[in-house]
C-alpha cells in the first residue's frame, strides 16, 4: 500500500478539521477576524520561527463552551520548513478594566513532517498548549496585541518527544469583542 505524502496528510487534516467548523458555523456561531502570529523557538530549537494565522469560532450564546480556534501556518528554520494545522478550544478571561486579558488554549496539531532540522519529533500528530497575555486597543477594543508562549509536543504518544517551545507576538485588527 502506498503511503500518502506529507502534503496529502496536511490537506486531509485540513478537510477533517474544516467540516466540523462549517457545521458549527451553520448553527449560529461566528468566525473572528484573523489573528496573526510570529513566534521564535527556544532550547534545542532556538533557530526556529513560526508564522501563522488563527481564527476563533464563537459558539452561540446558548452553548456554554469555549471558543474554538483553527490555526494554520509554518514552522521554519534555515534548513527546514513544515506546515501545521491545529483546532481546539480556547478560553479568555478579562483582567482589570477588561482592556487586558489572558487566553489559554490546547489543540490537537498536525505537522506535515515527523522530523525537523534532523531531529525526530515522534510523529506528525501533536498537541499545542498556549498561554497569552493580551491587550485590547483602539476603538471598541477591536485591535489586539498579545505576548504568547506555547508548547507543542506529541504528549508522550511516541518516542522521541523533544517538544517545541516558542514565544511570540500575536496581533489582530477587527478582533472579537
Amino acid at each position: 500500500m502506498r503511503q500518502p505524502n506529507s502534503k496529502n496528510r496536511i490537506l486531509h487534516g485540513i478537510l477533517i478539521i474544516t467540516i466540523p467548523m462549517i457545521a458549527f458555523n451553520a448553527n449560529g456561531a461566528s468566525i473572528s477576524s484573523p489573528v496573526y502570529r510570529l513566534s521564535f523557538g527556544g532550547g534545542q530549537f532556538s533557530d526556529t520561527f513560526q508564522v501563522g494565522a488563527s481564527f476563533s469560532l464563537r459558539a452561540p450564546s446558548v452553548v456554554a463552551i469555549a471558543d474554538l480556534e483553527l490555526a494554520i501556518g509554518s514552522i521554519a528554520s534555515r534548513a527546514n520548513r513544515e506546515a501545521f494545522v491545529s483546532f481546539g478550544p480556547t478560553w479568555r478571561w478579562p483582567l482589570w478594566n477588561r482592556r487586558s486579558y489572558i487566553d489559554f488554549g490546547i489543540s490537537p496539531t498536525l505537522l506535515s513532517g515527523s522530523s525537523f532540522d534532523g531531529r525526530r519529533l515522534g510523529g506528525n500528530f501533536h498537541f499545542t498548549s498556549s498561554l497569552a497575555l493580551g491587550l485590547n486597543l483602539g476603538h471598541r477594543g477591536r485591535t489586539t496585541v498579545s505576548l504568547r508562549i506555547q508548547h507543542t509536543s506529541n504528549g508522550g504518544l511516541n518516542s522521541p518527544n523533544p517538544g517545541l517551545d516558542m514565544i511570540g507576538l500575536s496581533w489582530s485588527v477587527g478582533a472579537r469583542e
